[in-house]
């Protein structure tokens, strides 16, 4: 059963940035860990929700990327935009790799993949998220 909390999520604007829930986690995978997420510019062809939006990892977790680039025996990639995901692809293999017990069902469960977009009417006023 889906909680209550994910029926008030408030449309939002394009290239909005907030971070933590309704939009991205919030403490995880450990207590205080808030994920960051940003809205693009296109909406789903219905107008109802962005078809493009992108998570940001934690600042914790981002520390722990740029250590791992900059450890000379690393396997990492050397893309510079490890910690965006603008799919739920990219989250699933960055969890995968680096949190390969991870139950993905509730990660994915625990916030809104999709943002809801402010109609193009406006009926809808701003929402700024913190």
């Amino acid at each position: 059963m889906k909680n209550n909390r994910f029926s008030l999520f408030q449309p939002v604007a394009a290239e909005v940035y907030g971070e933590g829930f309704p939009y991205a986690p919030e403490s995880w995978p450990e207590k205080g860990d808030v994920w960051g997420w940003r809205t693009g510019r296109r909406v789903v062809p219905n107008g109802n929700h962005f078809q493009d939006r992108y998570l940001y990892l934690p600042n914790r977790l981002l520390l722990l990327l740029k250590e791992e680039k900059e450890n000379p025996g690393s396997e990492s990639s050397t893309s510079r935009k490890q910690h965006i995901f603008a799919s739920k692809l990219a989250v699933k293999s960055y969890l995968d790799r680096y949190f390969p017990d991870a139950d993905l069902n509730v990660f994915f469960s625990s916030f809104s993949w999709k943002i809801p977009a402010i109609s193009a009417s406006g009926l809808f006023s701003p929402v700024t998220y913190s």
